[in-house]
């Protein structure tokens, strides 16, 4: 199952969860803690920028760090990772670079999908898809994009939101912002959607025990009617 804390922008994933594809069974599973850091402090005017993805093994020996990411503060907890050991790839989004990329177990990039300015992905295992919630830096604004394993647009909900996570029990997505809104995988069907917050939900998760979803809020100074 995933795990996640960001504290602003740190991404903490852990590898060892339950899938709904198997893997093969000659391989086990693949185990370990991805983080992905806010470490440059600056994110516009340089070439180059010195923010990393790293994946800790279970002891904590590191497997691999990639720089070069560029992400910036914003209201925190979002899914900026999803991992997809099934598969053996990671999948990550950058807010200021705008774009998802896609890594092997060893670190090596696979895909990089550009123009995606958006705030948190997560990954259907029944067929590999990453569905990325695009805002455009405008809460209330967005829409749901999905693109395949080789990065094409394969769908798009008009469905806007800050955090995202899967349901693996009813295999559906919820997505969280102003409202809280559940969407079957299969067919991009909305199920409920119900008002959470006056100004914007920062973070999501399920129980993949029974389903059962967890919202948190966020509370804004010049927003009326918004609390934490």
């Amino acid at each position: 199952m995933f795990r996640f804390l960001l504290l602003p922008l740190l991404a903490i994933l852990a590898l060892s969860m339950a899938v709904t594809a198997p893997a093969p069974k000659e391989s086990a599973k693949p185990t370990g803690i991805l983080v992905l850091d806010n470490c440059d402090d600056q994110y516009q005017g340089k070439e180059q920028y010195q923010d990393n993805l790293t994946l800790l093994d279970p002891t904590g020996k590191l497997t691999f760090r990639v720089s070069g990411f560029n992400n910036c503060e914003s209201i925190g907890s979002s899914r900026m990772v999803a991992a997809e050991p099934a598969r053996k790839c990671i999948w990550v989004i950058e807010n200021v670079a705008h774009r998802i990329r896609r890594f092997d177990l060893a670190g090596k990039e696979m895909l990089t999908i550009a123009g995606v300015h958006g705030s948190a992905i997560a990954v259907d295992p029944e067929t590999g898809n990453v569905w990325a919630l695009a805002g455009e830096g405008q809460i209330g604004k967005g829409r749901t994009v999905v693109y395949d394993d080789q990065g094409k647009e394969v769908a798009s909900y008009d469905v806007s939101g800050w955090d995202i996570a899967y349901d693996a029990k009813t295999k559906a997505f919820w997505i969280a912002e102003r409202k809280l809104t559940k969407i079957t995988a299969a067919k991009g069907q909305v199920v409920c959607s119900v008002d959470v917050s006056a100004w914007c939900a920062s973070s999501i998760d399920v129980d993949p025990r029974n389903g059962a979803v967890w919202v948190a809020v966020r509370e804004h100074p010049q927003v009326a009617g918004s609390w934490p």
